[in-house]
């Protein structure tokens, strides 16, 4: 059988950053665009099918529909770069936008906001959520209008209100000291004993503990130095957001309890991960 190409280029896979490009020659140059991570197209049969939404996408510019817009803000360089970011906002164009309002021309949606708002309403999702729906769908009208796709106006989903966005649908679930002692106490094995004590005693986040080296730690002055991540397998050398990059200090039993993990730790060089 004969093996099935994309028209005018193919898909690769960068091993090492773990994305899919789409690869093609421009007047004679290389271009690469990316599709998107390996966690979100886990074979290359779907990454081409990604690749040729992008195509079809990319070769009708002056089609105002959605989808068209949609897909052209996800292969251009105003897409997110972080890979949580990046894999939540293609779940809500993929899942939710596209498939309602993807054929439907921008202007016809811009001139009736109102029937977005209905639809939103009718989602059974929690309203932070659905928030965060309305705002992709925003940031596409912003692309169309960067672009030239749409006319420059105010964006109509700026007029979208999404009721109880900013609560929580479930109260937060805090311990107290005496259900604390009694959760830990159930917990044994090792690393992760250690490690939710310290994410308790520095309240940072999962990411952020991941990725932790021995040599953020200074255990004379008693600071640790939060200056990276690791999500999905992938080190990050920053923090989700720049108040998180921060010298915090140790509680001396942290202190403690850190240097007994490090003394049975078979990894315990200034360069391995704690």
């Amino acid at each position: 059988m004969r093996r099935q190409r994309l028209q005018f280029g193919g898909v690769f896979l960068n091993k090492q950053r773990g994305i899919w490009y789409y690869r093609r020659t421009v007047n004679g140059k290389r271009k690469l665009t990316p599709i998107g991570k390996l966690a979100e197209f886990p074979t290359k049969a779907l990454a081409k099918e990604e690749a040729k939404n992008l195509i079809k996408a990319n070769s009708k510019p002056k089609v105002a529909s959605f989808e068209v817009a949609a897909r052209c803000y996800m292969g251009s360089k105003r897409w997110p770069h972080h890979p949580p970011t990046a894999a939540g906002y293609r779940n809500y164009l993929v899942n939710y936008c596209i498939p309602r309002w993807g054929s439907i021309e921008l202007s016809k949606i811009a001139a009736k906001p109102l029937a977005v708002e209905l639809w939103l309403a009718g989602i059974d999702r929690a309203p932070k959520t659905k928030a965060h729906i309305r705002d992709i769908m925003r940031c596409v009208f912003d692309f169309a209008m960067a672009n030239g796709i749409i006319p420059l106006e105010r964006n109509p989903l700026e007029l979208i209100k999404i009721k109880g966005a900013s609560k929580w649908v479930k109260p937060k679930r805090v311990l107290t000291y005496i259900e604390w002692e009694r959760f830990i106490a159930e917990v044994t094995a090792e690393p992760q004993r250690t490690a939710i004590i310290t994410c308790l005693c520095l309240g940072i986040r999962r990411a952020e503990i991941w990725g932790l080296k021995w040599s953020d730690f200074d255990f004379v002055k008693g600071t640790v130095t939060i200056s990276r991540t690791i999500i999905e397998s992938r080190v990050y050398e920053r923090t989700k957001t720049e108040a998180s990059a921060a010298e915090l200090p140790l509680d001396d039993e942290l202190v403690q309890l850190l240097l007994d993990w490090r003394a049975r730790s078979e990894f315990n060089r200034d360069t391995d991960w704690v």
